[in-house]
């Protein structure tokens, strides 16, 4: 089985242009794949910016001179800013402003170098060779060296520590040693070649490692984190674009936290205001409502059920989301298994009219799926073989049902499981609604009490019928959904599914320079067996007061922050 990885670099293009805060739209580009591209993401930076990185300043030319504190909103990030320990949306995304990278994601969701140098591979991509820049420091002063990243990845791989982000050192020889009764404290496929150099050993091809490097498992640690790795977290010492506030109340808790521009940065996201105030609502209404009043500037995830084009005519937008909607189905449950299973799945897909859902429900701010990733993530706009299945065909379903009824007749109700506290209930209703009215079976809403019994319930993988699925990959990569979703023990593998010839391919597309084909092909045999039903990707929208500019909206649906002013 092929180590969690990604295997592209870029992202398509967004369905619609981004705007800017300007009263202009600029459409992002996607980079070139990481093998033919090495050497021009070593130089791109100083290419962007036509000086040296220390001396890198923003568009503008505005710096961290600009008097302007940004106030924006996030949930709670509900534990501390550590990088490898940052399991909520909440503590990413800080952290992804307090913390820089060997690479970063633009805004596209193409890959360009960060604090290295150089990443280097070797022929077969199991070695690579990493240069760091020199003159990079956190922000106490200290310098940003190979054991910096060394010593965190050891940290982050360690398996005592329970980091939560544990699961990206896997690729790196020596993780499994990490564990057990006996646990190694150091990964053996890291060795350090100079203060600002080391080597890098995978257990598996894996031609984008690169890429993967973005995430916030990969970020340095200074000395001072590991004396008190939680009180590090509540005071975090970075290497990002922004530092913590010096104030001791810089962090009210379950309120909001003030950034502040690092002042050590030399990266080429140097901001363009005087800091940044997230405000942690409970609720996106909450958030909407202080975006119309103006005590926040931009909001990220407005409601779909808000009149947002009525309110913000012309400092919005919203772009194909990164997270995806489905049924998730046990393939070992009674009345799917076998050639049984893969009719009736095919039936429920043909049975459910995603277009009309997403246009009465989501106001067409949805997008139907095509695949079993999400659009954000798809790295090749040819078809997928068998794609059909994600249509609306009444008779059909009927057709295919009554084929599963003559090997085994159908028996029992069809229960959807899903989080009763979320915003679930009304899709759910409406897929059973159509279910029923289409096959004329006894579909079922099962609500539960709490995300966390709801969670427990889908880690399982026991249950009845069908659950909620929402995957929502952290990188724009569509192996970050293929894999861990659809590879034999993937770790988010809810439906049990084990395919071979998946899991060969996924081999495969990890040791491929262009693996768009080979993810096309993965693709096809998935919506083939259908063990989770794709539905749609819901659209991330953002809105900002009129007021704001240098708005420039990523792929994940959150703006580059740094250009904010």
């Amino acid at each position: 089985m092929p180590p969690l990885a990604a295997t592209i670099v870029n992202a398509p293009p967004r369905r619609s242009p981004r705007h800017t805060g300007d009263g202009k739209a600029r459409t992002a580009k996607a980079s070139t794949p990481i093998r033919g591209a090495i050497a021009v993401l070593a130089a791109l930076p100083l290419a962007l910016t036509g000086c040296s990185p220390a001396d890198s300043l923003p568009l503008d030319g505005a710096g961290a001179d600009g008097t302007r504190v940004i106030r924006t909103s996030l949930g709670n990030p509900e534990g501390p800013l550590y990088p490898s320990d940052s399991g909520s949306l909440g503590q990413i995304i800080l952290v992804k402003q307090v913390f820089a990278g060997l690479t970063r994601h633009t805004p596209d969701g193409g890959t360009v170098l960060d604090d290295a140098e150089s990443i280097e591979p070797n022929d077969d991509f199991t070695r690579w060779d990493i240069t760091i820049r020199d003159g990079r420091r956190f922000a106490d002063g200290s310098p940003v060296t190979a054991d910096s990243y060394i010593r965190a990845w050891n940290d982050a791989a360690y398996g005592p520590n329970l980091r939560l982000q544990r699961n990206y050192l896997e690729p790196i020889v020596g993780f499994d040693a990490m564990d057990g009764d006996e646990p190694a404290t150091e990964l053996s496929g890291l060795t350090r070649t100079g203060d600002l150099t080391f080597t890098v050993e995978l257990t598996d091809p894996m031609s984008t490692f690169a890429d993967v490097l973005a995430s916030v498992a990969f970020k340095p640690l200074p000395d001072a984190a590991f004396d008190d790795p939680e009180g590090f977290g509540m005071r975090p010492i970075g290497n990002g674009p922004y530092r913590l506030a010096d104030a001791p109340d810089a962090w009210r808790q379950g309120r909001d936290i003030d950034l502040v521009p690092n002042e050590e940065y030399r990266g080429d996201l140097v901001p363009d205001n005087a800091g940044l105030t997230f405000v942690f609502h409970r609720s996106a209404d909450a958030a909407y409502a202080d975006l119309r009043s103006g005590a926040i500037d931009i909001l990220p995830g407005v409601p779909s059920t808000v009149p947002v084009a009525e309110h913000f005519p012309d400092t919005r937008s919203s772009g194909p989301g990164f997270g995806m909607r489905s049924l998730v189905i046990p393939v070992d449950q009674a009345g799917f298994t076998g050639e049984e299973g893969r009719l009736r799945r095919r039936a429920l897909s043909l049975a459910i009219d995603r277009r009309l859902i997403v246009d009465r429900l989501y106001d067409g701010l949805a997008v139907p799926a095509s695949g079993p990733a999400p659009e954000v993530t798809r790295d090749s706009g040819a078809p997928i073989p068998g794609a059909e299945v994600l249509g609306h065909d009444p008779e059909r379903a009927r057709e295919l049902w009554r084929k599963a009824d003559e090997i085994a007749e159908w028996e029992g109700p069809f229960p959807i499981h899903f989080p009763g506290t979320g915003e679930d209930r009304a899709w759910i209703e409406a897929v059973v609604a159509q279910i029923e009215s289409t096959l004329g079976i006894d579909a079922v809403a099962k609500p539960l009490p709490t995300s966390a019994a709801f969670g427990e319930l889908s880690r399982s993988g026991k249950y009845v019928g069908a659950a909620r699925g929402s995957l929502q990959p952290a990188l724009p990569l569509a192996s970050q959904h293929l894999l861990p979703a659809f590879g034999t023990d993937g770790p988010l593998n809810r439906s049990g599914y084990s395919n071979a010839e998946v899991d060969a391919l996924l081999a495969e597309a990890g040791r491929a320079d262009d693996p768009r084909e080979l993810h096309r092909r993965i693709s096809g045999i998935i919506l083939r067996d259908l063990p989770v039903i794709p539905l749609w990707s819901v659209d991330e929208s953002v809105a900002w007061t009129a007021d704001l500019d240098g708005v420039i909206v990523g792929w994940d649906g959150f703006p580059e922050y740094a250009k904010l002013r």
